[in-house]
C-alpha cells in the first residue's frame, strides 16, 4: 500500500513528494496545537489499514478509493436477484394495469400482496414529497391515480367479491362482526345510489356482481309488508262487494286490480308461495274467471251498445258527453271506449261495431262539431258568421271562427269541414266569401 501524503504546513508545495510526510508517521514533526489532530489522524490510520487489509481477504469490499457502489445495484447487497428494484415493481404495475385497465391495485392483494403495498408507498412518499420527479412522471403518464379514497373503494370492492364469492350474495349484514368497515361501506353504497351521488361506472360495476339497491333483508321485508296490504285491500273489497273479482283498472285502486291478476299467473305457474295460496283460498279468492263472468261483461258491453244507437238516433251522432244526464253510465263508456282504443286495448270486433256507427274516436272532432254547432245558432240570429272576437254570450266563438280562417289559409283545414262552412255562409276574408255554389276541391 503506497503511502498517503498529507501537506506538511511547515513547507511549500512542490512537485514529487516533497512537502508531504508519511502516512507511517504523519505527525512526528508537528506539536503544539496539533496534538489533538495528531491522535485523530492516528485513528483514521489505523481504520484505513484495516480496511485495506479486508479488501485484499474479501473482493465483495471495495478497497479505499473504489467508486462507491449505488442502492439497488448487485455490489450493493449481494447477488441482484435478492433486491427488486423499482423499475422491477413498475414493470410488474405495467402487467397488472394491462390486465385490470388501471393502476388501482388493493392492499393486500392475494395474487401481488407486495406490489399492492409498493403502490401504497408511492402516494405515502409523493405525499411527505420524498418521490423524485422522475418516478412521478412515469406514473402519471400510465394513468396513475394519487387519491387514496379511490384505494380504499377498490380494497372494499374486493372485500366485497369475496364476501359474494362465499355467501353467494352481495348482501352484507349491516353489523357483521366479520368485517365492520366492509357493512358501513355497503350501506353508503346503497345510500349514495339511491341519492344519485354514486359515478355511473362504479354503480355498473356493482351491478355486475349483482348488488341490490335495498339489502336484502330490507327489500324481502318491504314486499312482504306491501303484499299483506294488499291482501287487507282485497279483504275490504270483498266486505263491501261480496266476491274477490276486482275489475282491471278498477278507478278506486288500479293497484289492487294489477295485484290480483299478478297473484293468478304466479299461482298458475307455480311460483306463488304456499303460505299466500292458503291466505287467498282463505278469503274466497277465484283462480279463474269463471264462463259466467265472461258473459256478463259481454252483455254489459252490449247494452252500452244498444243505449249508443238510441243516443244517436235522438242527436244524430255518437258525441255523448262525459256528464250526459240522461245517461251519466253511457258518458263514461264513450269516453272508456276511446282510451282503450288509443291503448290497443280494443278488440277488433268491438272497432268494427263502433266504427259502423261512425264513432268518433277524437275529442277534438267533438269539440270542432260543438263550435259549429254554435256558429250556426249565432247565423241563425245575426244573419252573418263574422263573429266579433269580444262577442258576449258565446264563450270564444269569434277567436275559434278567426282559427278557421288561419287554417284554411294554411292549407290545413279539411275539405268536408271547408265544404260545410262555405255552406253555412261563412266568409274565408273580410273582404271576400266563398258561396254556396263555389266550386270546392274535392
Amino acid at each position: 500500500m503506497g503511502a498517503i501524503g498529507f501537506p506538511d504546513p511547515d513547507h511549500s508545495t512542490g512537485d514529487g513528494d516533497s512537502g508531504k510526510i508519511s502516512i507511517a508517521r504523519p505527525f512526528e514533526s508537528l506539536s503544539g496545537p496539533y496534538t489533538h489532530a495528531r491522535e485523530f489522524y492516528g485513528s483514521l490510520t489505523s481504520a484505513l489499514l484495516q480496511s485495506a487489509h479486508m479488501a485484499d481477504s474479501n473482493p465483495r469490499i471495495a478497497p479505499p478509493g473504489s467508486p462507491l457502489p449505488v442502492s439497488g445495484t448487485p455490489s450493493s447487497r449481494g447477488p441482484a436477484s435478492s433486491k427488486t428494484t423499482w423499475s422491477d415493481r413498475f414493470r410488474e404495475l405495467l402487467a397488472y394495469r394491462k390486465i385490470h385497465g388501471d393502476c388501482k391495485v388493493p392492499k393486500g392483494w392475494p395474487e401481488n400482496p407486495r406490489l399492492g403495498q409498493w403502490v401504497v408507498n408511492q402516494r405515502n412518499r409523493r405525499k411527505k414529497g420524498g418521490l423524485r420527479e422522475e418516478f412521478i412522471r412515469r406514473l402519471d403518464e400510465i394513468g396513475f391515480d394519487w387519491s387514496i379514497r379511490v384505494l380504499r373503494w377498490e380494497q372494499c370492492l374486493l372485500e366485497l367479491v369475496e364476501f359474494r364469492r362465499k355467501a353467494g350474495h352481495c348482501n352484507v349484514p349491516p353489523r357483521w362482526t366479520g368485517s365492520p368497515a366492509l357493512a358501513n361501506w355497503v350501506r353508503r353504497q346503497r345510500s349514495d345510489w339511491k341519492s344519485g351521488r354514486l359515478p355511473e361506472d362504479r354503480l355498473n360495476r356493482l351491478k355486475a356482481l349483482g348488488f341490490e339497491r335495498e339489502g336484502g333483508l330490507r327489500r324481502k321485508k318491504r314486499l312482504e309488508t306491501a303484499w299483506q296490504e294488499f291482501l287487507h285491500a282485497l279483504g275490504e273489497f270483498k266486505r263491501t262487494r261480496g266476491h274477490c273479482r276486482v275489475p282491471k283498472g278498477w278507478p278506486a285502486n288500479p293497484g289492487l286490480a294489477q295485484w290480483v291478476v299478478n297473484q293468478r299467473s304466479r299461482a298458475k305457474s307455480g311460483t306463488l308461495r304456499t303460505d299466500r295460496l292458503a291466505e287467498l283460498d282463505e278469503l274466497g279468492f277465484e283462480w279463474e274467471i269463471k264462463v259466467e263472468q265472461q258473459t256478463r261483461r259481454v252483455e254489459g258491453w252490449n247494452r252500452m251498445i244498444a243505449a249508443l244507437v238510441e243516443y244517436k238516433a235522438l242527436h244524430g251522432d255518437c258525441r255523448v258527453p262525459l256528464q250526459y244526464p240522461g245517461n251519466p253510465q253511457l258518458g263514461r263508456w264513450v269516453s272508456r271506449q276511446r282510451f282503450l282504443r288509443k291503448r290497443g286495448g280494443l278488440g277488433q270486433d268491438r272497432l268494427h261495431v263502433l266504427d259502423e256507427l261512425r264513432f268518433e274516436w277524437s275529442v277534438m272532432n267533438r269539440e270542432w262539431e260543438n263550435r259549429f254547432a254554435q256558429l250556426t245558432g249565432y247565423r241563425s240570429i245575426h244573419d252573418t258568421c263574422d263573429v266579433p272576437l269580444r262577442k258576449s254570450g258565446f264563450g270564444g266563438l269569434g277567436h275559434w271562427v278567426r282559427t278557421q280562417r288561419k287554417n284554411q289559409a294554411k292549407g290545413v283545414l279539411r275539405t268536408d269541414r271547408v265544404r260545410r262552412l262555405s255552406a253555412l255562409g261563412f266568409r274565408w276574408s273580410k273582404g271576400r266569401g266563398i258561396s254556396p255554389d263555389a266550386a270546392i276541391p274535392s
